[in-house]
């Protein structure tokens, strides 16, 4: 029962819907193998420390969403985010939207994302891992999974990350995000999360749902689908103390989606 403040954290395999019957999350424990985790975690890279995600960032009073600094070599004005997480991207974007027109090389609209570009082979190497999770949403959330291929069958395929119904991943690590909605997401879709980490020595980082307070400790190896339209924030992460010389624990979880702006942007040539 609940108490208080208190929420309900879940940790087993578990299907979870409002009252008013609308599915929340799915979520299925140890669905990638060790070698899949180990794979993923080499993308942990991504999520450098730097100005993003406002809105998962939180503000504090008063705080503004950017600032004006003066660039070292060009001495001209940039307007960069006050906000700073380990957090990055990886597949495609468009070209403009939160890292300016500098990115836009020859005209283009869409783009790989800059670590993807430069590690390319590492991500082509990781594609069965993405369509692995895509199944997974594909059966255990058929309709929305249904809503965002029709979708993403209207974009440009070489945006697409394999045969998946994605364009881009979020990833993040160790970043406890504030209450906040996503936005730039397909929004007839769903959000769909895996985590992996490089130890267990830690507690704390569960995804938690502030209006139905219950949260979900999504683990190494762990699938989520959760409609990331509702309000939601991670729990604070708290290192235990390390034994015989082992590392810090490190969390890295990635977020997949349809970015909702390229359909628009970059349709197939055939429509």
């Amino acid at each position: 029962m609940l108490k208080g403040n208190e929420f309900l954290i879940f940790d087993q395999d578990i299907d979870i819907y409002s009252d008013v019957g609308k599915l929340l999350c799915k979520f299925r424990k140890n669905i990638l193998t060790s070698e899949e985790c180990k794979i993923l975690f080499g993308f942990k890279n991504v999520a450098k420390m730097g100005p993003t995600r406002p809105s998962a960032s939180g503000f504090k009073d008063k705080e503004h969403k950017y600032k004006t600094i003066i660039a070292k070599k060009s001495k001209k004005p940039l307007r960069v985010l006050t906000t700073k997480a380990c957090s990055g991207i990886l597949g495609f974007y468009d070209s403009v939207s939160n890292f300016g027109p500098k990115h836009a090389k020859n005209g283009e609209k869409c783009r790989l994302t800059a670590f993807t570009s430069s590690h390319f082979e590492q991500y082509e190497q990781s594609i069965p891992i993405f369509n692995k999770i895509d199944n997974l949403f594909k059966n255990l959330v058929p309709i929305l999974y249904a809503n965002q291929l029709n979708a993403i069958n209207k974009l440009d395929p070489k945006y697409r990350i394999g045969n998946t119904v994605f364009t881009t991943v979020t990833i993040n690590r160790n970043f406890r995000t504030a209450v906040h909605k996503d936005q730039g997401d397909y929004k007839e879709g769903f959000g769909i999360m895996v985590v992996v980490s490089n130890n267990d020595n830690y507690s704390g980082c569960n995804l938690l749902l502030p209006e139905f307070k219950l949260g979900i400790n999504c683990r190494n190896g762990d699938f989520l689908a959760f409609d990331v339209h509702r309000w939601h924030c991670n729990s604070k992460l708290t290192h235990h103390n390390a034994m015989n010389n082992e590392v810090k624990a490190e969390r890295v979880y990635f977020v997949f989606y349809l970015r909702e702006k390229m359909l628009n942007l970059c349709p197939s040539i055939s429509l």
